[in-house]
Protein backbone atom coordinates (compact mmCIF):
# COMPACT_ATOMS: atom_id res chain seq x y z
CA UNK A 1 0.00 0.00 0.00
CA UNK A 2 2.79 2.45 0.88
CA UNK A 3 4.63 1.96 -2.43
CA UNK A 4 1.45 2.72 -4.42
CA UNK A 5 0.95 5.92 -2.50
CA UNK A 6 4.55 6.92 -3.17
CA UNK A 7 4.21 6.24 -6.93
CA UNK A 8 0.99 8.31 -7.03
CA UNK A 9 2.78 11.16 -5.27
CA UNK A 10 5.62 11.05 -7.82
CA UNK A 11 3.19 10.90 -10.75
CA UNK A 12 1.09 13.82 -9.48
CA UNK A 13 4.24 15.82 -8.70
CA UNK A 14 5.61 15.34 -12.22
CA UNK A 15 2.27 16.26 -13.81
CA UNK A 16 1.89 19.31 -11.55
CA UNK A 17 5.45 20.47 -12.30
CA UNK A 18 4.88 20.08 -16.06
CA UNK A 19 1.61 22.02 -15.88
CA UNK A 20 3.22 24.74 -13.76
CA UNK A 21 6.15 25.13 -16.19
CA UNK A 22 3.76 25.13 -19.15
CA UNK A 23 1.62 27.85 -17.54
CA UNK A 24 4.74 29.93 -16.81
CA UNK A 25 6.00 29.36 -20.37
CA UNK A 26 2.71 30.58 -21.81
CA UNK A 27 3.45 33.96 -20.24
CA UNK A 28 6.31 34.34 -22.75
CA UNK A 29 5.46 35.54 -26.26
CA UNK A 30 4.93 32.94 -28.99
CA UNK A 31 6.72 35.11 -31.54
CA UNK A 32 10.37 36.13 -31.09
CA UNK A 33 11.81 39.04 -33.06
CA UNK A 34 15.51 39.92 -33.00
CA UNK A 35 16.52 43.04 -34.89
CA UNK A 36 19.70 45.05 -35.44
CA UNK A 37 20.54 48.01 -37.69
CA UNK A 38 23.65 49.77 -38.93
CA UNK A 39 24.34 53.01 -40.81
CA UNK A 40 26.83 53.06 -43.66
CA UNK A 41 28.28 55.51 -46.12
CA UNK A 42 26.76 54.16 -49.33
CA UNK A 43 23.77 54.71 -51.55
CA UNK A 44 20.70 52.50 -51.25
CA UNK A 45 21.45 51.06 -54.70
CA UNK A 46 24.94 49.99 -53.60
CA UNK A 47 23.58 48.41 -50.43
CA UNK A 48 20.84 46.66 -52.42
CA UNK A 49 23.45 45.17 -54.74
CA UNK A 50 25.21 43.59 -51.75
CA UNK A 51 22.15 42.15 -49.99
CA UNK A 52 19.71 41.51 -52.85
CA UNK A 53 20.93 38.04 -53.87
CA UNK A 54 22.37 35.10 -51.98
CA UNK A 55 25.48 35.10 -54.15
CA UNK A 56 26.14 38.72 -53.12
CA UNK A 57 26.23 37.65 -49.46
CA UNK A 58 29.49 35.82 -50.10
CA UNK A 59 31.57 38.93 -49.44
CA UNK A 60 30.26 39.66 -45.96
CA UNK A 61 28.12 36.86 -44.43
CA UNK A 62 30.09 34.53 -42.18
CA UNK A 63 30.03 30.97 -43.52
CA UNK A 64 28.76 32.01 -46.95
CA UNK A 65 32.11 31.19 -48.56
CA UNK A 66 31.33 27.51 -47.92
CA UNK A 67 27.69 27.72 -49.06
CA UNK A 68 26.29 25.13 -51.44
CA UNK A 69 23.61 26.39 -53.81
CA UNK A 70 20.70 24.01 -54.34
CA UNK A 71 18.98 25.51 -57.39
CA UNK A 72 19.87 27.00 -60.77
CA UNK A 73 18.70 30.51 -59.84
CA UNK A 74 20.91 30.57 -56.71
CA UNK A 75 17.88 31.34 -54.51
CA UNK A 76 18.44 28.37 -52.17
CA UNK A 77 21.71 27.74 -50.36
CA UNK A 78 23.00 25.49 -47.60
CA UNK A 79 24.89 27.71 -45.14
CA UNK A 80 26.29 25.69 -42.25
CA UNK A 81 23.36 24.00 -40.49
CA UNK A 82 20.72 26.09 -42.25
CA UNK A 83 19.04 26.05 -45.62
CA UNK A 84 18.39 29.61 -46.76
CA UNK A 85 15.75 30.38 -49.37
CA UNK A 86 15.46 33.86 -50.84
CA UNK A 87 11.72 34.58 -50.96
CA UNK A 88 11.60 38.15 -52.28
CA UNK A 89 13.65 41.19 -53.11
CA UNK A 90 11.36 44.18 -53.64
CA UNK A 91 11.24 47.86 -52.71
CA UNK A 92 14.37 47.82 -50.57
CA UNK A 93 13.30 44.74 -48.62
CA UNK A 94 14.98 41.34 -48.89
CA UNK A 95 13.09 38.43 -47.29
CA UNK A 96 14.61 34.98 -46.78
CA UNK A 97 13.54 31.85 -44.93
CA UNK A 98 16.16 30.09 -42.81
CA UNK A 99 15.39 26.43 -42.06
CA UNK A 100 17.44 24.59 -39.44
CA UNK A 101 18.36 20.91 -39.62
CA UNK A 102 15.66 20.25 -37.02
CA UNK A 103 13.04 21.84 -39.30
CA UNK A 104 12.71 25.07 -37.31
CA UNK A 105 12.01 28.08 -39.50
CA UNK A 106 12.98 31.72 -39.11
CA UNK A 107 11.98 34.56 -41.38
CA UNK A 108 14.79 37.02 -42.13
CA UNK A 109 14.03 40.52 -43.38
CA UNK A 110 16.63 43.08 -44.44
CA UNK A 111 15.36 46.60 -45.00
CA UNK A 112 17.41 49.19 -46.86
CA UNK A 113 16.52 52.69 -45.69
CA UNK A 114 17.87 55.65 -47.63
CA UNK A 115 18.27 58.85 -45.62
CA UNK A 116 16.57 61.72 -47.45
CA UNK A 117 18.75 64.37 -45.80
CA UNK A 118 21.97 62.53 -46.71
CA UNK A 119 21.68 60.49 -49.92
CA UNK A 120 25.02 58.81 -49.30
CA UNK A 121 23.98 57.42 -45.90
CA UNK A 122 21.95 54.23 -45.77
CA UNK A 123 20.63 52.20 -42.86
CA UNK A 124 20.29 48.45 -43.15
CA UNK A 125 17.93 46.92 -40.62
CA UNK A 126 18.08 43.11 -40.37
CA UNK A 127 15.64 41.08 -38.33
CA UNK A 128 14.87 37.45 -37.63
CA UNK A 129 11.39 36.35 -36.62
CA UNK A 130 10.48 32.92 -35.26
CA UNK A 131 7.27 31.33 -34.05
CA UNK A 132 7.80 29.44 -30.79
CA UNK A 133 5.82 26.34 -29.84
CA UNK A 134 3.84 25.96 -26.63
CA UNK A 135 6.20 23.56 -24.86
CA UNK A 136 7.87 25.14 -21.82
CA UNK A 137 11.47 24.37 -22.84
CA UNK A 138 10.86 26.03 -26.23
CA UNK A 139 9.48 29.16 -24.57
CA UNK A 140 12.23 29.36 -21.95
CA UNK A 141 14.88 28.68 -24.61
CA UNK A 142 13.62 31.63 -26.63
CA UNK A 143 15.02 33.96 -23.97
CA UNK A 144 18.49 33.30 -25.42
CA UNK A 145 17.56 34.21 -29.00
CA UNK A 146 18.43 37.88 -28.62
CA UNK A 147 21.87 37.15 -27.20
CA UNK A 148 22.73 34.48 -29.78
CA UNK A 149 21.10 35.89 -32.92
CA UNK A 150 21.78 39.51 -31.95
CA UNK A 151 25.54 38.90 -31.77
CA UNK A 152 25.47 37.14 -35.16
CA UNK A 153 23.48 40.00 -36.71
CA UNK A 154 25.81 42.65 -35.31
CA UNK A 155 28.92 40.84 -36.53
CA UNK A 156 27.57 40.28 -40.04
CA UNK A 157 26.20 43.82 -40.33
CA UNK A 158 29.63 45.16 -39.34
CA UNK A 159 31.16 42.89 -42.01
CA UNK A 160 28.65 44.23 -44.55
CA UNK A 161 29.39 47.85 -43.65
CA UNK A 162 33.13 47.30 -43.95
CA UNK A 163 32.72 45.39 -47.22
CA UNK A 164 30.51 48.05 -48.82
CA UNK A 165 32.51 51.03 -47.62
CA UNK A 166 35.80 49.47 -48.76
CA UNK A 167 34.37 48.62 -52.18
CA UNK A 168 33.20 52.26 -52.53
CA UNK A 169 36.73 53.64 -52.17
Amino acid sequence: MGIMRFLKLILFSVVFLFLLLTAMGLLFPSNVLVSRAIDMQASAETAQAHVGTLTAWNGWLEGMDKAVFNDKKNNIAQIGNHTVELLSNKNGEVIAKWIGKDGSEMLSTMRIIQHKSSPNTTTIQWQFEEEIGWLPWERFGSMMHDKILGAMLEKNLANLKSYIEQSNK
